[in-house]
C-alpha cells in the first residue's frame, strides 16, 4: 500500500528565534503538525490521485539554511512490543537522509519528551560538539 507524505512549512527569521526563543519556534511547528486534520488529508489524497505529484529527497532545494523534520504524532514508536520489550531508541532506517533532517519521536518518558534522529554535515557535527553552549542546551543534566 505504501506511505502517503504530505510537506507542510513553518517559516521564520533567525532573528524572530532569537527574539521570541525556542517555545516560540516549537509552538510555530506544533500549529503546523496540529493543522493536519482527517477530513484534510482525505481531501489531499483525492485531489493527488487526480494530479499526482512526486517529491524526491535532495531534489527540491531548501532555499537556503534549512532543518526539515519528519515523522508523525499518531505512530507510537514506543509503544511498539514485538516480544522483546519496550524498544529503548529508535532509529527511522536508511530512507531520506538529507543534511540538516531532524526525525521527532514522543520520547519513551511520554509527558512531552522527544526522541531526535539528526542528520548533519559531519564538519558541521564537529562544530557543534564543541559549541558548549549548544550542548548546555541538548544535553541531559548529569
Amino acid at each position: 500500500m505504501g506511505n502517503a507524505v504530505v510537506v507542510a512549512k513553518a517559516s521564520s527569521t533567525v532573528g524572530e528565534i532569537l527574539d521570541k526563543g525556542l517555545g516560540w519556534t516549537a509552538c510555530q511547528l506544533n500549529r503546523v503538525v496540529a493543522s493536519f486534520d482527517e477530513a484534510g488529508m482525505a481531501d489531499w489524497l483525492d485531489r493527488w490521485t487526480k494530479k499526482p505529484d512526486f517529491l524526491y529527497a535532495g531534489a527540491k532545494s531548501l532555499g537556503g539554511a534549512a532543518v526539515t523534520t519528519g515523522s508523525s504524532p499518531r505512530f507510537d514508536v514506543f509503544g511498539n512490543d514485538f516480544g522483546w520489550g519496550k524498544p529503548v531508541t529508535v532509529r527511522s532506517g536508511c530512507g531520506n537522509k538529507i543534511d540538516g533532517k531532524a526525525t521527532v519521536f514522543e520520547g519513551p518518558e511520554r509527558g512531552g519528551s522527544m526522541s531526535l534522529e539528526v542528520c548533519i554535515a559531519p564538519d558541521a557535527l564537529q562544530r557543534l560538539v564543541v559549541d558548549e553552549e549548544f550542548m548546555d542546551a541538548v544535553s541531559m543534566p548529569m
